[in-house]
């Protein structure tokens, strides 16, 4: 082992969740952060636990749901966060409607029973803000069943109808079911099954609400530069504090990961199992450029997007600035 390798600095990783393509490089350590030494750790993960470390900073590097960040930033927590977001999906898929209860279009939602995990999750926000500002929906006539008991951060939109059920091992199935059987008129949240997906497809009782989702999302892409993140990375703040220079090397090697994952899909090393994987990919890029794009500038419109809906529906207390929820060391990024 070389000096150099001796001095490195070992932070720690949620490592359960970093399995996405675009981040595998460095997971795998085909990608380096300069003088840094990641060791996965299995108790940081996307949703935040009240004990977790991620409140005195006693952390490295977490890929956290977006739902929790300013809210937990908003609590005192020492993290801060860095442009880098790791995953993006649909927002316009995950939102699912029975097919009795007279909805025809988004509007059609107002004064209906919507269950959901969890209230602040970076989807159900997204679709919040969608819904609203993308569609005049009025979101504040949501009459919501929440099922996420472990959520400990407080809802400051004192106008919101939240009711929630008393039972933390209830799941994205009992959510549906709910649904199937008439108990609520909408879900809105995350569902990451084979077989859900399997449900929301083939029940004649129920229906995504976009069914032309992927035009939805093009839309939104062209019209104001945002394909919905739902996960980013965030790191300590007392290390942010100690060295300067390391979010600038974190940001660099995220980059660099992702340039190499992309190089890995295009030469047909990324994925046997996908047929014609590379051309799917190259016709991505056509028609979006890249969407999964890291950085403060690229990314400003769906930041200021994000915090506004965000404040606006009562995730946190204040209206904060992108310079007081990221590391003022990659502001220019």
């Amino acid at each position: 082992m070389t000096t150099a390798e001796k001095m490195k600095l070992e932070i720690s990783v949620g490592y359960a969740s970093m399995t996405y393509e675009i981040v595998r490089p460095l997971m795998e350590g085909r990608v380096q952060i300069e003088g840094v030494e990641l060791v996965p750790v299995e108790e940081l993960g996307p949703t935040p636990t009240g004990d977790s470390r991620m409140k005195t900073g006693d952390f490295g590097l977490c890929d956290l749901n977006m739902g929790y960040w300013l809210a937990a930033i908003d609590q005192g927590w020492d993290i801060i966060g860095l442009p880098i977001f790791v995953k993006r999906k649909s927002a316009h898929w995950y939102m699912v409607v029975r097919n009795d209860r007279g909805i025809g279009g988004p509007k059609d939602l107002e004064g209906k029973r919507v269950a959901t995990r969890s209230f602040r999750s970076a989807i159900v926000t997204w679709c919040r803000g969608l819904l609203k500002n993308r569609h005049g929906v009025d979101t504040s006539t949501f009459r919501w069943l929440v099922t996420d008991a472990e959520d400990y951060f407080p809802i400051y939109d004192k106008s919101a109808v939240v009711e929630t059920v008393q039972d933390g091992k209830v799941s994205v199935k009992d959510h549906l079911q709910r649904l199937l059987d008439g108990e609520v008129d909408a879900f809105l949240g995350d569902i990451s099954d084979p077989e859900l997906f399997g449900w929301v497809a083939s029940d004649s009782r129920i229906r995504r609400l976009f069914p032309d989702y992927m035009d939805e999302d093009l839309r939104l892409w062209r019209d104001e530069s945002i394909f919905t993140p739902v996960h980013m990375m965030v790191l300590s703040g007392k290390l942010d504090r100690e060295d300067p220079t390391l979010a600038p090397r974190i940001c660099d090697a995220f980059e660099r990961s992702k340039a190499q994952a992309y190089f890995d899909l295009l030469r047909d090393r990324g994925s046997f199992s996908v047929i014609y994987l590379r051309e799917y990919v190259e016709e991505q890029f056509k028609k979006w450029g890249d969407p999964f794009v890291y950085g403060i500038e690229a990314n400003r419109r769906m930041l200021d997007w994000y915090i506004d809906i965000s404040h606006e529906q009562g995730i946190m207390a204040k209206r904060y600035g992108i310079d007081e929820v990221f590391s003022k060391n990659i502001l220019d990024t």
